[in-house]
């Protein structure tokens, strides 16, 4: 999941003339959308593939535009040889989506990122684990806090 960068579908239809004008793009935050390791490892992909007869930017290996299905049978395959089932980019997305809140994002600046007009369609692609529920209530409990302060005065605290 590109940060607040184009749209998934977009990503498919891009051609590399266009790439420069996505890559100085800016995402809601106004910070770059495509992160340094993306840009990265895209600059590394177009040395790699060399100039072609086609302006699109993803190819298949016989030079022609790469469209969902193909992305698709790549990410399978990828699963398939990292021993991760059913691999494909929406599960990507999701996985992105979880990280991105367990990392302290937010799910307003989600909701914005992956283009979503409510937080209905947020919640979807979110999985919050039992760990997850346990480490935010350990780090938001007022209890555990008074009484972590509590402890810190020697067992005694002024209350006023």
């Amino acid at each position: 999941m590109p940060t607040s960068g184009p749209p998934r579908d977009t990503c498919t239809r891009m051609s590399a003339p266009s790439w420069p004008r996505w890559r100085s793009w800016r995402g809601c935050s106004g910070q770059p959308a495509i992160r340094q390791a993306a840009r990265t490892a895209l600059l590394g992909y177009l040395a790699r593939r060399g100039e072609l007869t086609t302006a699109a930017l993803f190819v298949s290996h016989f030079g022609d535009r790469l469209d969902r299905g193909g992305v698709r049978r790549i990410l399978k395959q990828a699963g398939e040889r990292a021993g991760v089932p059913n691999l494909h980019p929406h599960r990507l997305q999701h996985t992105a989506a979880t990280l991105f809140l367990r990392g302290g994002g937010n799910l307003f600046s989600l909701q914005r990122m992956l283009g979503h007009s409510s937080l209905t369609m947020v919640r979807r692609y979110v999985e919050v684990t039992q760990s997850d529920l346990v480490e935010q209530h350990r780090a938001a409990s007022p209890g555990d806090r008074f009484l972590g302060a509590v402890r810190g005065a020697g067992g005694r605290k002024r209350l006023t």
